[in-house]
C-alpha cells in the first residue's frame, strides 16, 4: 500500500512527498511484474487534494488511478478486488476438474467457457497463459491470498454480514497453505483438485 501525506515539494524534476499528519491511503492490484512495469492498479482513497498532490508519483507505478473516495474506502475497494477474483479463481479450478474427470479436454473447456456468462479473466487469461503452462512464479501469493481473504472475513464479522462463502474461501487457501504453497502464485489453488494433478 502507499501512503498518500498532505503536501508535495519540488527538488528539480523530482516530486517529493513531505511529512505530514494528512493521510490518506493508495493500496494497489495486479501482479508483481506489472509493479515493475510501473502497470499497478491504484485505488486512491482520501480528499481530490490529496490525489493531484501524489499523482506524479502514482502515475510512475500505476496506469489506471481509481479515486473511490474518502480515506480508508480504498482499502475496502482492494479487499473486494481481491475477494472476487480470489473467490472466482477457487471455483474455476474446481469446476475444471469436475470437467476433466468427466473427460472434457482441457481446452473444450476452456472453449465452452469463454462463449458465455462463465467467462472471466483466469478462465480467457491468467490461467491458460500461466498455470496451465506450468508457470508457477508467483504473481500474488496464496500467503497474500490468505491474509487478504482474512481481512475481509473480519470486516464481514465485525459489520455483522453473514459471509459464508468468504470462510469457505479463506479454507481452501488454508489447505494450500498447508501443502506449503504459500510462496507460490495464488493460482496453486488449482493443485488442490486431485484431477489437475499438480503443476510440473
Amino acid at each position: 500500500m502507499i501512503g498518500l501525506r498532505g503536501s508535495t515539494t519540488d527538488q528539480g524534476s523530482s516530486r517529493l512527498l513531505t511529512l505530514s499528519s494528512d493521510y490518506g491511503d493508495a493500496p494497489v492490484a495486479r501482479s508483481s511484474k506489472e509493479a515493475e512495469l510501473g502497470k499497478l492498479l491504484i485505488f486512491v482513497g482520501g480528499t481530490e487534494q490529496q490525489l493531484e498532490r501524489a499523482r506524479p508519483l502514482l502515475e510512475c507505478m500505476g496506469e489506471v488511478i481509481l479515486h473511490i473516495g474518502p480515506q480508508g474506502q480504498a482499502l475496502v475497494a482492494k479487499l473486494v478486488n481481491n475477494l472476487l477474483g480470489l473467490g472466482t479463481l477457487t471455483v474455476v479450478a474446481e469446476a475444471f476438474a469436475i470437467g476433466r474427470q468427466g473427460g472434457v479436454p482441457l481446452e473444450t473447456m476452456i472453449q465452452v467457457a469463454s462463449k458465455n456468462t462463465a467467462t472471466n479473466g483466469y478462465v480467457a487469461g491468467y490461467l491458460q497463459k500461466k498455470v496451465w503452462r506450468g508457470d508457477r512464479s508467483p504473481g500474488f501469493k496464496i500467503d497474500l491470498a490468505h491474509k487478504d481473504i482474512g481481512l475481509a472475513l473480519n470486516w464481514g464479522n465485525r459489520a455483522r454480514l453473514p459471509v459464508p462463502m468468504v470462510a469457505l474461501i479463506r479454507e481452501r487457501y488454508n489447505q494450500a497453505r498447508a501443502q506449503g504453497w504459500g510462496g507460490e502464485d495464488c493460482a496453486a489453488i488449482v493443485n488442490l483438485c486431485k484431477d489437475l494433478g499438480r503443476l510440473a
